[in-house]
């Protein structure tokens, strides 16, 4: 399985040193979400997280691509 993520700040993070083969800034969230499979939303609930997934961001998931949310449920709008 190859795993990809996303982190507040990645300057200076090897994607190794986290677990993944791929780590995107928060600003790439639109690509990195087309290119997964599964996304499961594991992301504390502050005013920067609330509402990070909405319409335009499940319109660029691949179809079929579940969204696994254990983050709070005003994550997703």
């Amino acid at each position: 399985m190859r795993v990809v993520g996303s982190k507040r700040s990645v300057e200076g993070v090897e994607p190794a040193s986290v677990k993944m083969d791929k780590l995107y800034h928060p600003g790439d969230l639109l690509p990195m979400l087309g290119e997964a499979d599964f996304v499961v939303l594991i992301v504390p609930e502050t005013e920067e997280t609330r509402g990070l997934i909405g319409e335009r961001e499940l319109a660029s998931l691949k179809r079929g691509s579940p969204l696994i949310n254990i983050a709070r449920g005003s994550i997703v709008d």
